[in-house]
């Protein structure tokens, strides 16, 4: 059964384990993803997906090989990948960085494979599942994690109410920018690469982030701001409500510091 479908954003919350012990399980939230089309072949059609996300997807040969899904990530985060099938299939994971190529490989004699990666720098990453040799067609579930926020990380709880993260609202209601030696840039999502240049636009507040040194793993820290339109305020709830989701980061990665400002 070929279950290709339009993705969805509906988030589910998952308990592992089952019976008595499964009681004082924490929750864990993941947002339910189904393979769009055969387009995401390659990483020229890489489908774009958030954070700490369960895909659905079908591999199937002589000609679907490949899925790709992108996302980004912020520095200080681990991600995890984990990856199941169905029986008899024999699909493997790949981690591959938009500048630095393939990072990290997992490939077992069945479809249970599963990888790990801490990143000292921001970055546009793939997660790529590949039909091996002559394995049966079948289903597949991706699970796609990170312990920290996540530059399009999970929903979070702020006074009450749950709003998404800063970095989970669509990349048109916010201009991303940093500053370093003295270079301005800002990250273009289209090509997934940084420009010089300042955010242009009417933005009505900002969520400015430090990053400290981490010197036992080589980073050397930067700066960057997230300048949000009045739409994505909106959005969020309010500028408290941002102000809250701006905090929140800050208290989810020891790595950065955070501070929010209404214009």
């Amino acid at each position: 059964m070929d279950i290709k479908k339009l993705a969805t954003g509906l988030m589910i919350t998952v308990i592992a384990g089952c019976g008595a012990d499964s009681v004082n399980e924490k929750p864990e939230s993941l947002y339910e993803v189904y393979e769009q089309s055969e387009y995401n072949d390659d990483v020229s059609g890489a489908q774009k997906i958030e954070l700490n996300s369960r895909v659905t997807g079908h591999l199937a040969s002589p000609s679907d090989f490949y899925d790709w899904y992108a996302f980004t990530v912020i520095a200080g985060d681990t991600i995890t990948l984990e990856l199941s099938g169905e029986p008899e299939t024999d699909f493997d994971l790949y981690f591959h960085h938009n500048l630095q190529g393939q990072i990290g490989a997992s490939e077992h004699d069945s479809s249970g494979e599963n990888l790990a990666h801490t990143f000292n720098e921001d970055g546009y990453l793939y997660a790529v599942v590949r039909l091996y040799g002559n394995s049966p067609e079948g289903d597949y579930e991706l699970v796609v994690k990170t312990d920290g926020v996540g530059s399009a990380g999970n929903k979070i709880e702020a006074d009450g109410q749950t709003i998404p993260n800063l970095f989970s609202l669509g990349h048109t209601l916010y201009c991303y920018y940093r500053m370093e030696g003295g270079s301005e840039a800002v990250f273009d999502y289209e090509s997934s690469n940084w420009y010089s240049g300042q955010c242009q636009g009417d933005y009505v507040s900002e969520c400015k982030f430090t990053s400290r040194p981490v010197i036992e793993q080589g980073f050397s820290g930067r700066n960057r701001t997230i300048h949000l339109t009045q739409e994505a305020v909106d959005f969020l709830g309010g500028h408290e409500m941002t102000e809250q989701s701006c905090k929140q980061l800050k208290q989810e990665n020891k790595n950065l510091t955070y501070a929010y400002t209404a214009f």
